[in-house]
């Protein structure tokens, strides 16, 4: 199974299909807020950035952990040599956090 996030307007959609030739739905979550920025850990949970702070929430829409920032972040990315830095971009500064889990890596052919 795979899945992904989209945020077209007034809310996050989260897209679970089968990577089958037809790409099977086979589930459909709808969070109620707009995200600018968006990331994902190695454990599937979603770094969102609305409400003027980071949310963090699990695959099946479940709030864990919030991330408050000095000012209204607009972006969020994982980096640094083990992926465990969340990079935090907001309108005049770039904060950065240490997390526990390691972001997600955007796998390639090399």
């Amino acid at each position: 199974m795979q899945t992904g996030f989209l945020s077209p307007g007034p809310a996050v959609v989260l897209l679970a299909h089968v990577p089958t030739p037809t790409a099977e739905l086979i589930g459909v979550l709808m969070l109620a807020f707009s995200s600018d920025g968006m990331a994902v850990d190695v454990r599937g949970n979603l770094y969102t950035t609305h409400s003027g702070n980071v949310h963090i929430y699990d695959a099946n829409g479940k709030h864990l952990q919030q991330i408050d920032v000095p000012e209204g972040p607009a972006n969020v990315c994982f980096g640094d040599d083990d992926f465990k830095t969340l990079f935090i971009t907001a309108r005049t500064s770039l904060y950065s956090v240490r997390m526990t889990q390691p972001g997600a890596r955007i796998k390639t052919n090399q």
